[in-house]
């Protein structure tokens, strides 16, 4: 009998959240910014088209200022079992992630239960522009510490793109432990940039990698020379091109 009634609840509350954010999603497809500014709306045509609950946007979110519902936020603040399972899942969506952003940020607060599934995602993110989104309201409620902690053990991984990411995510928490983990991670970043990775990953290494002949044993040594060269002529190129 409970196991039923359990289910019937959760089912509800993922109903209620899926209105939530459709009610949310609407309001960003549908805003007046969008009548004011033809243009923008025409370059947002093909993902209305392509999507039509919408791959809602961190940057839409923010210039449109499109908040949650009432409700959604009051919810947030006191969350049930069935209300962390839906937000969880929807932080790990690349659709849903930036609603679940927003509601922290709306609320000023984030439920205990959320600040890891946060963290992960800010990690995986990689990119500071918008990995702050979900780093600093974790950082507002629950500190830099264990925000922090949280960051710098996700570090501690064989995936290259993780280590980038936790290394990104610590430039909004405490960037001189974000300099001492690069410095720890030294060998293993000048090693991928040398092997070949992603253009992304390639640059986020080249911009932080320490590259002093000092902090490198003598067998990375010529590998930290061509790494110089690297840096030096690809990021020249980018902003000789700017």
């Amino acid at each position: 009998m409970n196991n039923s009634v359990n289910s019937l609840a959760e089912e509800a509350s993922r109903s209620q959240w899926d209105a939530w954010f459709a009610e949310f999603a609407e309001a960003w497809r549908t805003s007046e910014v969008f009548e004011k500014h033809p243009a923008l709306k025409a370059g947002f045509s093909e993902l209305f088209e392509n999507n039509p609950a919408l791959r809602t946007n961190v940057f839409a979110c923010q210039m449109l200022r499109i908040h949650p519902a009432s409700g959604a936020i009051a919810r947030w603040k006191s969350p049930m079992t069935g209300d962390v399972s839906w937000l969880t899942s929807a932080v790990e969506d690349e659709t849903r992630r930036w609603f679940v952003g927003r509601l922290a940020r709306d609320a000023e607060f984030v439920p205990d239960a959320l600040v890891e599934p946060m963290v992960k995602t800010a990690v995986c993110l990689g990119d500071p522009s918008v990995n702050k989104w979900f780093i600093e309201p974790c950082v507002n409620y629950v500190g830099r510490e264990r925000v922090a902690g949280l960051v710098v053990s996700m570090a501690d991984s064989a995936d290259l793109a993780q280590i980038v990411g936790a290394i990104d995510a610590l430039y909004w928490i405490d960037r001189p432990l974000m300099r001492k983990l690069e410095v720890e991670k030294k060998t293993i970043l000048l090693e991928a940039l040398l092997a070949g990775t992603s253009k992304y990953l390639r640059f986020r290494i080249l911009i932080s990698l320490p590259l002093d002949d000092e902090i490198y044993p003598d067998s990375h040594k010529p590998l930290v020379k061509i790494a110089r060269e690297i840096r030096d002529r690809e990021l020249y190129l980018r902003t000789g091109s700017q």
